[in-house]
């Protein structure tokens, strides 16, 4: 029900799609990775895909807003 709110939504369902589909295809991938690595070094994985996700998150939106965060000067 959400993923069908959100895909009507869009402007591009292609996309959107897309966007669903390669998620699947990931899901899928992290649970044989569950397999090879076990249960308890998938939750350090998971953690760093929610921290990267997290990180362009706020990247974008610094972007999106048109806020760069201050770079700190040499000199």
């Amino acid at each position: 029900m959400c993923f069908a709110q959100r895909f009507a939504a869009r402007e591009d369902a292609a996309a959107a799609f897309g966007w669903n589909l390669l998620g699947a295809v990931l899901g899928g991938l992290a649970e044989f990775l569950s397999m090879v690595i076990g249960l308890r070094h998938l939750v350090g994985v998971a953690a760093l895909l929610y921290l990267a996700a997290a990180w362009l998150v706020v990247r974008r939106r610094a972007t999106v807003v048109g806020f760069e965060a201050p770079r700190p000067s040499l000199g």
